[in-house]
């Protein structure tokens, strides 16, 4: 954030250049410590132009021109209504017309920003883009921990059973090498975890909101000889944007994630293993010993799946927000929710789809003559194969060894039957419809009279045999 404001601020090119006066760093986190250590770091030009929501009502945003307002951690706090909301609107800036009218640049962060990624898409790619940070070979992330094993299914630590097997298996094989272990507790498992380390005679501290120890009891754990193990048990701490220094990581040895039965993704992510993560993948390759990162393999996945393709079958979860079974559900408006913004003609978000096995569907417009040869071929799959092969080769090879079905789509009660609709729209995946054989590879295609079009459903069977093996 830092180096996009100081080259936007000293940028050569005089039509570009934004003048420093005009940029903005901003976060919806009530986080003291985000905003001075963000302050520490910045040059003396953005010392005075960074707020937390905390002193969001003083960074002067009203009759802001040709400004870039940069917002981190932009999943908090930033729900209509909310004071992030009403401190934009107050300002005049949240609004599409003004933002472009006045030359107003937002650029927003985080490492979980689904929900705030699906509306921006609606902007339309000439008010909105997407950018991912490229990633050195130095730092080690949750796939590497993933991939390396270092991150384990979590236990649900509510029950007395559950703490002992974690003390034994995930901090008393450390041994003589003594670590500091945080574990994430609420009210349901914090006894639990007290009377557990109590039993196997394992140290324990308490590190809270309304009970925080002081920074230098903290120091002392992580920077000072240990003679004995010791259980940081943690509430509503060390989650995202607060940053453990690389030389603390090597003190931790396992973490517990909070998981409840209802996951939500993104507060795994930024988590435990999230403070984890971070540029010192030459120190654990060299061999030095961590973990059990300990929470929802699950959600791992999700996350990796959905930051590769967001708009892929892959279901995430979290507060306010789900993807599942080509559906999305969200229950809350955004800063950037087109309708927040009064975007006068958002786009529709592109359809989901509802399985791996599904493909995009493709639409060939047939002139008389093409319409009534393959009217005439139902049944015939060779002239049909020999039509795509003509037609859009690429597509040809990539299915040629599919299992052809091919039915004609001339009366109304089969457009229903079917949903010709749905397959018509921009951006449909193929779906379940009138497969029987869900392991194998087969081009569901259709010859739709009304439009004389004609119209395939791929559907990669075998992705989901696979799929299901491997799991």
């Amino acid at each position: 954030m830092i180096q996009i404001a100081t080259l936007m601020a000293t940028h050569p090119d005089n039509d570009f250049i934004v003048e420093y006066d005009n940029i903005r760093i901003l976060t919806g986190m009530s986080n003291k410590a985000w905003e001075s250590d963000m302050i520490e770091k910045a040059p003396t030009f953005l010392k005075d132009k960074i707020f937390h929501h905390g002193k969001l009502l003083k960074s002067n945003l009203r009759g802001l021109k040709n400004g870039l307002i940069i917002i981190d951690e932009i999943d908090c706090g930033d729900k209509q209504g909310q004071k992030f909301d009403k401190t934009l609107k107050d300002a005049g800036i949240l609004n599409i017309e003004h933002m472009i009218r006045n030359n107003n640049r937002f650029v927003v962060i985080s490492a979980t920003m689904i929900k705030q990624y699906y509306d921006l898409y609606r902007w339309g790619p000439d008010l909105f883009f997407d950018c991912k940070m490229t990633i050195p070979d130095s730092y080690v992330g949750h796939k590497d921990f993933l991939e390396k094993g270092i991150i384990k299914e979590f236990y649900p630590l509510e029950d007395i059973p559950s703490v002992l097997k974690w003390i034994d298996e995930d901090i008393l094989t450390y041994g003589r090498d003594f670590r500091v272990h945080i574990v994430r507790a609420n009210d349901k498992t914090m006894g639990n975890i007290i009377n557990g380390c109590i039993s196997k005679g394992v140290k324990y501290a308490l590190h809270m909101t309304d009970d925080r120890l002081s920074d230098e009891e903290i120091k002392e754990f992580f920077e000072k000889p240990l003679k004995s193990h010791i259980v940081l048990i943690i509430k509503r701490l060390f989650s995202r944007a607060n940053l453990i220094p690389n030389i603390w990581k090597k003190r931790i040895g396992a973490t517990h994630e909070l998981c409840t039965i209802k996951v939500d993704d993104s507060v795994q992510i930024q988590g435990l293993p999230g403070r984890m993560t971070g540029y010192w993948k030459h120190i654990i390759e060299s061999g030095h010993k961590i973990g059990p990162y300990r929470t929802s393999i699950k959600s791992i996945k999700n996350y990796e799946a959905n930051y590769n393709d967001p708009f892929g079958y892959e279901e995430i979860r979290c507060s306010g927000f789900v993807k599942s079974d080509g559906k999305i559900h969200s229950s809350e408006i955004h800063l950037f929710t087109p309708e927040n913004v009064d975007h006068p003609n958002p786009l529709d978000l592109p359809e989901i789809p509802s399985s791996k096995c599904s493909k995009p569907v493709k639409i060939f417009k047939l002139n008389e003559d093409e319409y009534n040869i393959l009217n005439g071929s139902i049944g015939n799959n060779e002239k049909l194969k020999n039509y795509m092969r003509m037609k859009d080769n690429s597509f040809y090879r990539q299915y040629q060894h599919y299992n052809i079905q091919f039915w004609k789509l001339d009366m109304p009660s089969k457009y229903i039957k079917w949903g010709v609709n749905r397959m018509r729209k921009p951006g449909a995946y193929s779906t379940e419809t009138n497969i029987r054989e869900k392991t194998k590879n087969i081009l569901m295609c259709y010859l739709y009279d009304l439009e004389k079009e004609l119209i395939i459903n791929p559907w990669n069977g075998e992705n989901n045999l696979n799929l299901n093996i491997s799991s």
